[in-house]
């Protein structure tokens, strides 16, 4: 059994799956208080799908960026469960588990950094990465978009002037599944929240 957790913006997914079949999906916007929601939701899904928490054996985690008190709880979560009870964890891109979201030629996801700057890249329909995760201005990242020889759809949570978006509705079924074909290495954002420095 996998579970999937995304803690790293406003809205809190939560999955279990196994032999390719999602048992159980949690999807619940959050402006705050995460950690009151956090392990009793958790709790509430191992229950719902008639599990026991030692039959989870892998644990999907999105790692940033996004919300750093929210990262820090998922990657608390998951490292001590993982130390507890001796399962793997892989760590994904938050911004991987946003373009889940679609299926489109090229999916571009979205966040918004400030002043200009977002954190952003491009993937295929496939989820694998065109231009990689990166922190950029919103300009750069239009530019890179402009060169785009087929259809793309831009998925956000945030608001930007003249730019068409749709809300993240994350696919935990396709991210599951893309991920057990993948090794992902620990990024920087995964670190960090461990050793709880604060990212630049």
């Amino acid at each position: 059994m996998t579970l999937f957790l995304d803690t790293s913006h406003k809205i809190l997914t939560i999955g279990l799956m196994k032999d390719n079949q999602l048992e159980y999906v949690h999807k619940q916007v959050l402006n705050q208080d995460l950690s009151l929601h956090l392990m009793p939701n958790i709790k509430k899904a191992i229950t719902e799908a008639n599990i026991k928490p030692d039959d989870i054996t892998k644990i999907i985690i999105a790692n940033g960026p996004g919300s750093f008190t929210g990262l820090r709880l998922g990657v608390t979560v998951a490292k001590t469960w993982a130390f507890s009870k001796g399962v793997s964890v892989i760590p994904i891109s938050s911004l991987k588990a946003i373009a889940s979201t679609s299926d489109a030629e090229y999916i571009i996801p979205i966040i918004n950094a400030r002043r200009g700057y977002v954190f952003g890249a491009i993937y295929d329909k496939e989820l694998n990465p065109i231009l990689k995760d990166a922190y950029l201005s919103l300009d750069n990242l239009l530019e890179e978009i402009s060169k785009l020889d087929k259809p793309y759809l831009i998925v956000s949570d945030d608001k930007f002037d003249n730019l068409n978006t749709i809300p993240t509705d994350i696919n935990i079924e396709r991210l599951i599944k893309h991920s057990s074909k993948t090794i992902v290495m620990f990024s920087t954002w995964w670190r960090l929240a461990i050793s709880g420095t604060t990212p630049p």
